[in-house]
């Protein structure tokens, strides 16, 4: 499970590529997915669960698409498009950048929140509690 999730995130970081000059096409709506199975909603749930683990991310479908490509070469065991040895290491860098950016996106949300509240009727605003460590 860790090496599909170590996959997964280092396929993502090839998302730095530089872009194509013109927006491709969106791709057509894929048909609905029948599962009619256990074993099939047993893998449907697998691909649920390795989404999840990248969802903070907050993907383009660009990006989607190179990290269900890498995730793709390296299930069928094929050799990779990158060299490792370079990229691999890259992935730490992506993860971090990603997350100080949701971190500043938690921010400014938990501050536009505070406002709403500090402005409605009977609310009183205090100064916050100091941490003691």
């Amino acid at each position: 499970m860790l090496r599909i999730l170590i996959v997964l995130a280092v396929a993502s970081s090839f998302a730095f590529a530089p872009a194509c000059a013109s927006e491709p096409a969106p791709a057509p709506a894929a048909a609905p997915l029948e599962m009619a199975n256990d074993d099939q909603k047993t893998l449907y749930a697998l691909g649920v669960l390795l989404g999840q683990r990248v969802s903070s991310f907050k993907l383009t479908a660009a990006e989607l698409d190179l990290v269900k490509a890498g995730f793709a070469d390296a299930a069928r065991s094929e050799t990779p498009k990158v060299v490792m040895e370079t990229y691999g290491p890259k992935v730490n860098e992506f993860v971090a950048a990603r997350a100080q950016a949701a971190a500043g996106d938690n921010r400014k949300a938990g501050a536009a929140f505070l406002e709403k509240k500090a402005a409605e009727e009977g609310v009183k605003k205090t100064a916050p509690a100091s941490s003691t460590k």
